[in-house]
């Protein structure tokens, strides 16, 4: 038997380019859920296994942003953002917020199924590739790291992580109180590093931080060294 079809979440807030999309993946034979407001985006999300999202960004793109910028505090899922007569500055923008691919409208429907399926076999292998699920626990009183579960917790109370979030803070926690490098990081926390640069390593502690001091009700322990890279320091 087949499996079931990837799903793809397709954020768009003008409704006849939501229907649009949604008629040529449903001809791709994806599943589709289709959001035109960032909760709905945001509950898609976190309610269902979504593979891929694509978010466009063209004309207004207000929600399209506002999704961009939060989807990550909840997943790791692949995004595909898509603009139209927006600056350069933007593009780089969606990037920097944690996109994986980016097309400029118009684009052909063909070249936007053939990103989504890289994008979707990139996902299945780094799903494969993940940590070594081995008996490897971190616990120095505050912030406790289990790795065949991915379970963390802070004071005893449990932090929802993404992948990449565990991973670096496991790179930092394993390492400490060594300096760990942005080459390090990106080498250590993203299966594919096309693209990738010292921004993605801030971006992603800058919301790994957010995670573990909405627990600690303080400043995260993970210090920064301008152009070098972050160490894991718990003050006693």
């Amino acid at each position: 038997m087949a499996g079931a079809p990837a799903r793809v979440l397709v954020v768009e807030e003008d409704p006849d380019g939501l229907r649009a999309l949604t008629v040529m993946f449903e001809r791709a034979e994806f599943a589709v859920i289709g959001a035109d407001h960032v909760e709905p985006a945001l509950e898609a999300v976190r309610q269902h296994r979504v593979d891929c999202v694509v978010v466009d960004v063209a004309k207004r793109g207000h929600v399209g942003w506002q999704v961009l910028q939060r989807l990550r505090e909840l997943s790791d899922v692949p995004v595909l953002v898509l603009t139209e007569g927006v600056p350069e500055a933007d593009r780089v923008r969606g990037l920097l917020a944690g996109a994986d691919d980016h097309l400029s409208k118009p684009v052909e429907n063909e070249e936007l199924v053939a990103r989504i399926q890289v994008l979707l076999a990139r996902r299945s292998a780094a799903l494969d590739a993940r940590i070594v699920r081995t008996a490897l626990t971190y616990d120095d009183g505050v912030i406790t790291m289990d790795v065949p579960t991915f379970a963390v917790t802070v004071n005893n109370v449990p932090v929802a992580l993404t992948v990449t979030e565990f991973r670096l803070l496991w790179a930092l926690v394993s390492r400490t109180p060594e300096l760990v490098s942005h080459a390090t990081l990106l080498e250590t926390a993203w299966d594919d590093r096309s693209g990738a640069s010292h921004d993605r390593v801030k971006f992603a502690v800058a919301r790994l931080r957010r995670k573990l001091e909405r627990v600690l009700g303080s400043v995260a322990p993970i210090e920064s060294v301008r152009g070098v890279g972050y160490r894991y320091h718990l003050r006693s």
